[in-house]
């Protein structure tokens, strides 16, 4: 077989079919680089990388000029025309005011919006609860509120509150009260519709006086008690008891409920008067108990006033015939008993005979039976003290001066004095005494009270009190005027 060649050398210039692709050669010498080609269209922008660390701070630069502020406020001076907004941080107020740079008066608008001022005497031409038509009725000066939105309805803990409701100003209390003023009696008077409950924390509930003259009023006192100093206080009816008091259909009478406690002590100045039973009973400062209606004992012989007297030791009448010498320098005693309520002014004796002679360091007093001075004369030897003298047949009644007069409450009372004379030849007075021969008893009764007396004392006045009771078989007769 004989080998072609295609293309055969006289077919030259004849393009024949393409042959199979050879092998890939080895790569050849990079060549030279050739000439920058031209600038291509810009790209899309890439994302921001990450920001990197901060530098160094700088130096700082040369204070710049002055410059140009406009609509500031300035320190001093007057702003016209300017609306001026602050909105704080709301951790602090954004705007304090102060008076001055002294103290720390303020106004402040808190963080709240609140307006706050902790001065002593804020004032402000009108003032107005509510918003922008809160209406102030063409006042100057004037507090003006709107009806509350929104009704308190919890006790104000710490002073009250004021509001307005339907057009009526209120007030709530720390007591959770409401008080409606234009409910309230005015001053100059007039007419309370509806029932009235006055309590008071301390005080007289009440007092209303009769006229200007505060010396006449009735009151209602702190223990609720009604009360009247005036002289002519005059009631309708009145009931003792409760609002079920009996007045039997009567008219201007006094009705009484049984006592639900009967009096059982004695009245030092005055009476009680009481019904038991449907019977009206009087207990008097001297224990009796009279029952009003029925026939009172009468007394049973002479009384004091019957001569002219207050009170005495007993019935002058009683007395032995005869006198008694009173012992100069020993003090005596006897008792007397008042019955009611009784001013005095006198120390009575009966002399059978006195010519004068008591000397300086003579006395008398009225003594409780404690012994306790209630009231004294001055010196009998004295011309303002000296008891009468008596020259007639069966003597007379002679008294001493108290220094003042003294009301006597009901009681037993120890007339006591001392008579200091002449002993040898005796020129003191003879005084009427009860029977009094033998030894006399030292009580009486079944208490600590004596009827007569003894006793040693060098005092030259009517002491403060007296003590040392002796028992003494002479029985003195004595008496007050």
């Amino acid at each position: 077989m004989g080998l072609s060649v295609w293309p055969a050398p006289e077919d030259s210039g004849v393009v024949g079919p393409t042959g199979a692709t050879g092998p890939k050669g080895d790569t050849g010498a990079t060549g030279a680089k050739g000439a920058t080609g031209s600038t291509g269209p810009k790209g899309d922008t890439g994302p921001v990388g990450a920001t990197g660390a901060t530098g160094p701070a700088g130096p700082q630069g040369p204070k710049g000029d002055p410059g140009t502020v406009e609509n500031a406020v300035p320190i001093k001076g007057t702003v016209t025309g300017a609306n001026i907004y602050l909105k704080g941080d709301g951790t602090s107020a954004p705007l304090n005011v102060y008076g001055n740079n002294v103290d720390d008066k303020r106004i402040a608008v808190l963080k709240s919006g609140s307006i706050y001022s902790n001065a002593d005497a804020n004032t402000l031409y009108s003032v107005g609860v509510g918003d922008t038509g809160t209406d102030f009725a063409g006042g100057s000066y004037v507090l003006a509120m709107k009806n509350a939105a929104t009704l308190p309805s919890a006790s104000p803990s710490n002073g009250v509150v004021a509001y307005s409701q339907g057009g009526v100003f209120k007030i709530k209390q720390a007591d959770g009260s409401t008080v409606v003023p234009a409910d309230a009696l005015p001053k100059d008077g007039g007419t309370v519709t509806g029932p009235v409950d006055l309590r008071p924390t301390s005080g007289n509930g009440f007092t209303a006086y009769g006229s200007t003259a505060p010396s006449t009023y009735f009151r209602v006192t702190a223990d609720g008690h009604p009360y009247s100093n005036s002289e002519r206080a005059t009631f309708y009816n009145i009931g003792v008891g409760d609002t079920s008091t009996p007045f039997g259909g009567g008219v201007r009478v006094l009705g009484m409920q049984n006592a639900s406690t009967v009096p059982t002590t004695n009245p030092p100045n005055g009476v009680v008067a009481y019904a038991q039973g449907g019977v009206m009973k009087v207990r008097q400062s001297d224990g009796q108990v009279i029952t009003v209606g029925s026939q009172p004992d009468p007394p049973s012989g002479w009384e004091p006033e019957d001569l002219g007297l207050k009170a005495w030791a007993g019935d002058p009448a009683t007395c032995r015939s005869g006198f008694r010498d009173g012992t100069t320098g020993k003090g005596r005693m006897s008792a007397i008993v008042v019955h009611q309520t009784t001013t005095v002014s006198k120390i009575v004796w009966h002399f059978l005979g006195y010519a004068g002679g008591m000397k300086t360091g003579s006395w008398a007093g009225i003594y409780n039976t404690s012994g306790t001075l209630v009231r004294g004369t001055g010196d009998l030897g004295t011309s303002a003290y000296e008891p009468a003298e008596q020259h007639g047949v069966g003597g007379g009644c002679s008294t001493s001066n108290l220094t003042s007069s003294v009301t006597l409450a009901p009681g037993v009372y120890y007339v006591a004095w001392r008579f200091n004379y002449t002993a040898s030849p005796a020129n003191g007075p003879l005084l009427m005494a009860f029977e009094s021969t033998d030894v006399s008893a030292t009580l009486y009764g079944l208490n600590a009270v004596r009827r007569f007396g003894a006793f040693s004392t060098s005092a030259g006045s009517a002491p403060s009190s007296v003590s040392g009771w002796e028992t003494d078989p002479i029985r003195f007769w004595v008496a007050l005027a």
